[in-house]
């Protein structure tokens, strides 16, 4: 059950990534890599608060919780990102952003459950 509440958050998460980078890459040019990772942070706290009420029910400490909670999305956000770049590098921007976006977004979504659950939300209540 905690793996489809984390989906589900997941889901809302990437609304708000696609939704912000979509919008600022338009307007970015060259710098579209500004708006990934404008886009990454502002999916961080949705889906931070998401997974801390929804998910697992946490209530740990906001602080720690919430700054390992951006290590582990950071490590995802690494992960994610390789795969988007190197998907963009390989076949060109010309080919659009959409395929390497979710390449890296579903790249990263098991190690970013198995850690948060693990290691973010020691505690989950599902």
């Amino acid at each position: 059950m905690a793996f489809l509440r984390f989906f589900l958050v997941g889901g809302a998460g990437f609304v708000v990534d696609a939704t912000v980078f979509f919008l600022l890459a338009q307007g970015a040019g060259k710098a579209w890599w500004l708006a990934r990772l404008l886009a990454f942070l502002a999916a961080v706290g949705v889906t931070w608060a998401g997974n801390r009420w929804f998910t697992f029910g946490s209530r740990a400490q906001p602080g720690p919780e919430g700054l390992r909670y951006l290590g582990v999305q950071s490590l995802g956000c690494g992960v994610n990102y390789a795969v988007f770049l190197a998907w963009v590098t390989a076949a060109g921007v010309e080919r659009g952003l959409l395929l390497p976006y979710l390449a890296g977004t579903a790249a990263a979504l098991a190690s970013n459950y198995l850690l948060s659950r693990h290691y973010v939300f020691r505690n989950p209540k599902a």
